[in-house]
């Protein structure tokens, strides 16, 4: 709300300075038929009036538009369903399919590598089954488990990365051997 104050203001500012500048020019003090200098004024009005809803327009988008997240609506990544983005986020990269990794790299503003894991997506986290797995956490990478799935994911400014590392393949065998 403090914004579209600032802005209001700074329009108020603008509009005052163009009519200062209208009654410094010529049109005012010229000796024109009065017909001819209301047709003037009135081209002048018209051009004013437009420039307001111009600028209460772009008023009114730059207001609307929201630089943070709103962590309410989450759908599953592209690389692992069951794992959490938030929707606003968009894919900026994709490797799928790599003998030791699957990951996704998403766009998303508002997000920053200084505060890691927002608290809100931590918990839709949290509320999707995932476990937090701290004691392999390194830096703004963090580890999260669910069944026998890893998941890393790993915070940057105005972005994150969802990483599935690849099960060993020596691992998927024995495991297939020791089950009944």
């Amino acid at each position: 709300m403090r914004m579209v104050v600032s802005r209001l203001g700074d329009l108020a500012y603008i509009f005052n300075n163009i009519v200062a500048y209208l009654s410094k020019l010529s049109i005012w003090n010229s000796k024109l038929g009065q017909e001819e200098l209301n047709m003037r004024l009135r081209g002048k009005g018209y051009s004013l009036c437009f420039m307001g809803v111009v600028w209460m327009i772009l008023l009114v988008i730059s207001g609307c538009a929201s630089s943070t997240p709103s962590w309410t609506k989450f759908e599953g990544s592209a690389v692992e369903k069951s794992f959490p983005v938030p929707k606003e986020a968009s894919i900026t990269e994709t490797a799928l399919n790599n003998s030791r990794m699957d990951y996704v790299h998403y766009s998303l503003s508002g997000i920053n590598e200084s505060s890691s894991v927002p608290e809100e997506y931590q918990q839709a986290i949290n509320e999707w089954g995932w476990m937090e797995q701290e004691d392999q956490n390194s830096g703004t990478t963090r580890v999260y488990k669910k069944d026998k799935v890893i998941v890393q994911l790993t915070i940057h400014d105005n972005s994150f990365t969802v990483l599935v590392p690849k099960q060993d393949k020596k691992t998927v065998i024995q495991g297939l051997e020791s089950s009944p």
